[in-house]
């Protein structure tokens, strides 16, 4: 009996300490896609070591916060061979004055070089954390440089320029429709954040809308709508905030991450952004600064209430063009680009969407009653859906936080080198692109996109039923220029 015990004894230690230790369950798992593999390598280096100070200033308020939160980072450096993956220690060096990394190195042996514009490589490391670091809630956050929902490479040129995630070592970005064609529902987080230019657009907050079987989605989203200074959020200032009470420099609260949300988590990066710009305010669009973060939930709310006003405008299109888009240099609308220069009319013309929308409902000259109500519920539905925002009104005159800060695309009716903008964007299409562009480049091997949700056909043909089919039906009315049909 005695030696039988002693085995059982055996057994059960080796038993137990054979086992995996399963990692455990925090309140939030923040995922940091740093992909500095490109002219921001210091800009990267800076905010890497302002989220070390900034946990130690969170630590200061509350011992306990890295007992509630992991920050795993993702850095890929400028050059080859030069990537690697983190767990963010609290650090009491300022990262303006110290730039040394004292984090926790988790890849052993080392990953080898990261191409952080391939969606495959972006799941890996999203699964990763999940298994790792796995937590009731979860952020991802890309960045980089930004370019909006587009694609920019025309016909002939750069045929791998694409959305988000510039690698220049792997020659590679990733693409809105690329994201979703690869990451699952099993990779969907609470909080998608873009420290990066020109994200903030409906068709991308669309994109990655909650309640679509088997996608990858997430609640909230918080983006830029005209490009980012290069110095990006102010991770100190926004990890400060997780000290658990009492306010920041500010006079913001502060939070316990054991009970933050995603909608609180948001709308801090959003105020936070906003403070560390007093005083670098600009009147010039091109450089001026906004922040927006929206409920992606909402999103499809506010796409019916763009297509119910698209239907109406179809014989619109000189009134809208006239006197909604183009209005003069200084009642035109709002938009989040340089109104004057033609290469970023054909590459990146995003317009802020409520104002659009009011500008329509307002002007009584130009639309009837049933317009300017769809233009007025368009603008209810913005404002659902915009949970808080901040713009530069030195350079965005009227901006509202709350109202203002959702970009959408809203091309010109102009022309660069002789053809029509709209057969540049082709791009701006739920199908995908790469057998409509080889029919074109039958040499070409690239893969295109394309595959925007947004951009998804009516079901009644030669009948504009949404914002797409209305572009098409202004722009390329025979379909011979772009792919789809309307």
């Amino acid at each position: 009996m005695k030696k039988i015990a002693v085995l059982l004894a055996i057994f059960i230690i080796v038993f137990v300490t054979s086992c995996p230790t399963q990692p455990p369950i925090k309140d939030w798992t923040i995922m940091v896609w740093l992909d500095a593999d490109n002219n921001l390598d210091q800009n990267g280096l800076i905010d890497f070591n302002e989220m070390e100070y900034g946990l130690y200033r969170a630590q200061v308020g509350d011992p306990s916060v890295t007992n509630k939160l992991s920050v795993v980072v993702q850095f890929d450096r400028s050059g080859s061979n030069n990537t690697a993956r983190y767990l963010i220690q609290p650090d009491a060096r300022n990262a303006n004055l110290d730039t040394t990394i004292v984090s926790t190195r988790l890849d052993f042996p080392p990953i080898p070089e990261a191409n952080m514009g391939d969606a495959h490589q972006l799941k890996d490391f999203i699964d990763y954390c999940k298994s790792k670091f796995p937590a009731h809630n979860y952020m991802l956050e890309f960045w980089n440089h930004g370019a909006g929902v587009r694609s920019i490479a025309p016909r002939t040129g750069n045929s791998n320029v694409k959305s988000v995630c510039i690698d220049e070592t792997s020659n590679d970005w990733l693409y809105t429709g690329e994201i979703s064609d690869v990451l699952t529902s099993a990779e969907s987080v609470n909080v998608i954040g873009y420290d990066a230019c020109l994200m903030s657009m409906l068709e991308i907050g669309y994109q990655y809308r909650p309640g679509v079987t088997g996608k990858f989605s997430a609640d909230y989203m918080v983006a830029s709508p005209p490009q980012e200074w290069g110095d990006g959020w102010e991770y100190y200032k926004i990890f400060e905030r997780f000290k658990g009470s009492g306010t920041d420099a500010e006079g913001d609260l502060c939070y316990d991450v054991s009970s933050l949300t995603g909608e609180q988590l948001a709308s801090l990066i959003v105020k936070e952004h906003k403070d560390a710009l007093v005083g670098h305010y600009s009147s010039d669009p091109v450089t001026a600064q906004a922040l927006t973060a929206f409920d992606l939930s909402k999103t499809e709310n506010v796409k019916s209430a763009l297509d119910a006003l698209s239907t109406k405008l179809q014989n619109k299109k000189s009134e809208v063009i006239s006197n909604i888009q183009m209005n003069g240099s200084t009642t035109r609308a709002m938009a989040y680009f340089n109104f004057y220069n033609a290469d970023q009319w054909k590459d990146d013309p995003s317009f802020d969407l409520y104002d659009f929308a009011q500008r329509i409902s307002l002007d009584t000259t130009d639309f009837d009653l049933d317009t300017r109500t769809d233009a007025s519920n368009l603008m209810t539905a913005i404002e659902s859906c915009i949970v808080t925002s901040w713009g530069d009104t030195g350079a965005y005159t009227g901006f509202t936080p709350g109202k203002n800060g959702l970009a959408f695309f809203f091309p010109g009716d102009g022309q660069y080198l002789g053809v029509p903008y709209f057969y540049y964007e082709w791009w701006y299409t739920s199908f995908d692109t790469a057998a409509w562009w080889h029919a074109y480049n039958p040499s070409e091997t690239d893969i295109y996109y394309g595959k925007l949700d947004f951009c998804t056909p009516g079901t009644v043909t030669g009948t504009v039923e949404n914002w797409w089919e209305l572009l098409k039906a202004w722009y390329d009315p025979t379909n011979a220029h772009t792919p789809g049909s309307w």
